[in-house]
């Protein structure tokens, strides 16, 4: 395994290429909506963003354009321009009312938001170029996203619960949720873009990206057992095939370099 999967290239890092600075929304008709804000910068000398699958999907705003990234179900390599990017992560319950199509139809693409909103699309990217401060830019970004929430039809509140209750291997209970098994898949679909047992996956990887860049040195069999995997073999597997790399080279790529 370790010989078979590359390594990161020159100039390509794993997002976020900086420090990314988060918030949550205030207002509760934004807060209702969006999960988050964040904003980061690309170094110039980074050409590659590996794109590592999170369960969730992000308006991106970078140079002049304005795009959705789908749900990925594997690493995703983008090539953003040197400067600032403006981003906000919806819930996954707004997800195809602020979109107008569910999750589903843009899995693993990068969409500019004109092919979803028409020219809504275009002529919010275009005030987002003409403003310079990034939080001013990102409200407005949410403050679309509100005002296509509002005027949809958003997915039950559960929604924005599965991806908590599977943080740490805990099975759903169909009778807690008030969801019967065919409503779930259909709303795990709709939020997220796959079924509840690729949301399962993605949830437990990410734990596993927490834990290879937290700078211990936990071994891949404790951290295999600590995110739910049956073995450091497991772990490998979905490692490779939700990141293209190896625990190793994932763990080297987490891993602030010296100062």
């Amino acid at each position: 395994m370790e010989g078979m999967l590359p390594a990161l290239a020159d100039g390509e890092v794993v997002a976020p290429a900086g420090p990314t600075a988060r918030w949550r929304p205030r207002r509760p008709e934004l807060a209702a909506v969006v999960a988050a804000g964040w904003t980061t910068v690309v170094p110039a000398d980074v050409r590659t963003l590996r794109v590592l699958p999170d369960a969730a999907i992000d308006l991106v705003f970078a140079g002049e354009h304005l795009a959705v990234a789908g749900p990925d179900t594997r690493p995703c390599l983008e090539q953003l321009p040197p400067g600032r990017v403006i981003g906000l992560q919806l819930h996954p319950a707004a997800v195809p009312a602020v979109l107008g199509v569910p999750a589903a139809a843009i899995r693993d693409e990068r969409v500019p938001l004109r092919e979803l909103w028409g020219a809504a699309g275009r002529d919010l990217a275009e005030q987002l170029a003409g403003t310079h401060d990034a939080r001013q830019a990102a409200g407005r970004l949410a403050a679309a996203c509100a005002a296509r929430w509002v005027e949809g039809r958003p997915l039950p509140p559960v929604a924005n619960a599965l991806r908590r209750r599977l943080v740490g291997g805990r099975p759903l209970d169909l009778r807690e949720l008030g969801t019967s098994e065919r409503q779930l898949r259909r709303t795990c679909t709709a939020a997220y873009g796959y079924g509840v047992r690729t949301l399962r996956r993605i949830v437990r990887f990410q734990a596993v990206v927490e834990l290879l860049g937290a700078g211990d040195d936990a071994t891949l069999s404790e951290i295999a057992y600590r995110t739910g995997h049956a073995d450091q073999a497991h772990l490998s597997r979905e490692v490779a095939a939700l990141s293209g790399l190896t625990p190793a080279a994932l763990r080297a790529a987490l891993t602030p370099g010296p100062a």
